[in-house]
């Protein structure tokens, strides 16, 4: 009972360290609740380890804080770093500790009734529940202890999201940034293509000729809940979300060429950005909000532009007489990577936000292109054919270092987009 209160204690303490960033270091683990109580007053005030059992158990709060947790507090330890070299030197008996909100719960329901996971959050935490209480708390566990120690907790999973025709047809996939997980969101006959995150990663919006045209659509992150925007018998693709969540970008036929649109979520007020003959695609907004970068081939040839997210101020940053395409903001806002063949074949390069210090990251026969910047701004992932093989989707460090191949299939896996950091 006692190593079970203290783990979920702990689960919780570790959310607000995790969120609160790094403290001072401390020379050992807390063992004591003089110790817990030190790190939690300085997070939460004049208010430590008693108050926080007092919140959540109520009158038992003063059987639950006893004297010495050492083997509840090395227990936890052993839970959060099984694996590593900071690990306990007991665990504590007769327990699993709980690596999901779902065990979590289980625990906490067999010593408190019918009271779930989430109503102990907001017991503690009121409004912020609903972030404190994630799919793995290991990290945030990891978080606290790391904070007492000096040690940063490990950087949790980012997504990274794909088109794919390794079932017969083009479809959405999202893959973890290591490699794993791989997971199959849209099924149907049509072609899906082109998928981009929201910016709190919940939804996925992309395009779809599964109309008989290409459209609009979003969903949810798992897949469910797809939903049509554009409606149109022109064409309609590639969108790009605005920083806020509240619009999306795209390109569009409707008026006879290809043109840069903005609409809201919901598909309400769509409006017509660029006006020309040209062919302008591949919008992607600033993180600011405050600009769009897109492709155009007004001058001739493929550039790349950026314009104000209104369409005013439309600005030519590249200027060559070969194809550069597809701009991606760096989530700084200060970068813009984009796909080239100056060189004879198709690269990546990356440049300044005004267009300078343009900068080749990519040095092969094939192609690379579609370029996507991971949330820290440390790698990029792309797509490409190396020595003759398919399409693939490579990882990279944001200086053209480590280059790393994600996807292994006889397919062509296409169009990756990196998630946010998870909230």
């Amino acid at each position: 009972m006692r190593g079970v209160r203290v783990a979920i204690v702990g689960v919780v303490l570790a959310a607000v360290m995790a969120a609160a960033g790094a403290g001072p270091v401390l020379a050992q683990w807390p063992t004591t609740c003089v110790d817990l109580n030190d790190i939690v007053e300085a997070h939460l005030g004049n208010d430590g380890n008693v108050g926080i059992y007092q919140r959540v158990f109520g009158a038992q709060a003063e059987a639950a804080c006893q004297n010495d947790h050492g083997d509840d507090v090395r227990g936890v330890f052993a839970w959060a770093f099984a694996d590593a070299s900071q690990s306990a030197d007991t665990a504590a008996p007769d327990l699993a500790w709980p690596t999901d909100c779902v065990e979590l719960n289980d625990i906490v329901e067999a010593h408190l009734g019918n009271v779930n996971n989430v109503e102990i959050y907001q017991r503690v935490f009121g409004e912020q529940a609903e972030a404190a209480c994630r799919s793995d708390h290991r990290a945030d566990v990891q978080g606290v202890f790391g904070w007492a120690f000096g040690i940063p907790a490990p950087p949790r999973p980012t997504r990274i999201a794909f088109e794919s025709d390794r079932d017969g047809d083009y479809e959405i996939f999202v893959v973890n940034s290591d490699g794993t997980g791989l997971t199959q969101l849209t099924h149907n006959d049509a072609w899906d293509a082109h998928p981009v995150w929201s910016p709190d990663g919940r939804r996925l919006a992309f395009a779809s000729h599964r109309g008989g045209d290409w459209e609009i659509f979003v969903m949810n992150a798992d897949g469910s809940g797809q939903t049509q925007l554009t409606y149109n018998s022109a064409g309609d693709g590639t969108p790009a979300w605005s920083p806020d969540g509240r619009r999306l970008a795209f390109w569009s036929t409707r008026d006879g060429d290809t043109e840069i649109f903005v609409m809201n979520i919901d598909g309400s007020g769509q409006t017509q950005l660029t006006h020309n003959a040209a062919s302008d695609n591949f919008p992607d907004w600033s993180p600011d909000g405050r600009r769009i970068a897109f492709r155009s081939n007004r001058d001739g040839d493929s550039e790349i532009f950026v314009m104000n997210a209104d369409g005013s101020g439309q600005t030519q940053l590249t200027h060559n007489s070969v194809g550069d395409g597809t701009p991606a903001w760096s989530p700084d806002g200060r970068r813009l990577a984009f796909w080239s063949n100056r060189d004879g074949d198709t690269e990546i390069f990356v440049m300044n936000a005004d267009g300078s210090g343009q900068r080749q990251l990519t040095h092969n026969s094939g192609y690379d292109v579609s370029p996507t910047w991971s949330p820290d701004g440390q790698r990029l992932a792309f797509e490409s054919v190396r020595e003759g093989e398919d399409v693939e989707i490579f990882v990279m460090n944001a200086d053209g270092s480590g280059q790393t191949q994600l996807t292994h299939n006889s397919a062509l896996d296409l169009s990756p987009a990196w998630s946010p950091a998870p909230v």
